[in-house]
């Protein structure tokens, strides 16, 4: 048995080969893949940091299967680098509910699988299309809570020859 093209890919997104972003709100995953890289712009540059992939799960009410990678979890803290000590204790100690850094298993593979929320809200790529980012991630007694998409309404028009 081979890999299935498309397997688990909702029927839609494999006949427009895109994704709209999914709307603001609190979502679930799963850890669906980690692995270590580094920084390779700014402050940061050269420092370690983990590319993570989480993927809505199967069981989920709504968005099944879709994913987002998230390219900045710091795998470092330092002095004076308030973005990183906060980034990574967002990750590691809210997000993933460890007691503290000295928690993160040896092997990050054992990661995989765990259950995550994360806030995603709208951006825009270096292309200038909308796209999903995480703005943080929340402990797990949070609610999952996706907003619905604004319906905008039609401009009401007068009646022919009449007022609105």
């Amino acid at each position: 048995m081979g890999f299935q093209n498309n397997a688990g890919l909702e029927p839609e997104a494999i006949t427009n080969g895109s994704f709209e972003p999914l709307p603001d709100g609190v979502y679930e995953f799963t850890i669906y893949e980690i692995k270590q890289d580094v920084f390779k712009s700014a402050k940061n540059d050269g420092k370690p940091r983990l590319v993570v992939t989480l993927k809505i799960p199967t069981d989920a009410e709504k968005f099944s299967g879709r994913q987002i990678t998230d390219f900045k979890v710091p795998f470092f803290t330092e002095e004076g680098n308030d973005w990183a000590n906060r980034t990574a204790k967002n990750f590691f100690i809210t997000g993933l509910g460890l007691a503290s850094f000295d928690d993160i298993p040896d092997d990050l593979d054992d990661l995989l699988g765990t259950r995550i929320k994360a806030v995603l809200k709208t951006g825009k790529n270096q292309n200038d299309e909308a796209q999903n980012e995480i703005a943080r991630y929340v402990s797990s007694d949070v609610e999952v809570k996706i907003a619905e998409p604004a319906v905008k309404k039609a401009p009401a028009k007068p009646a022919p020859g009449g007022k609105l």
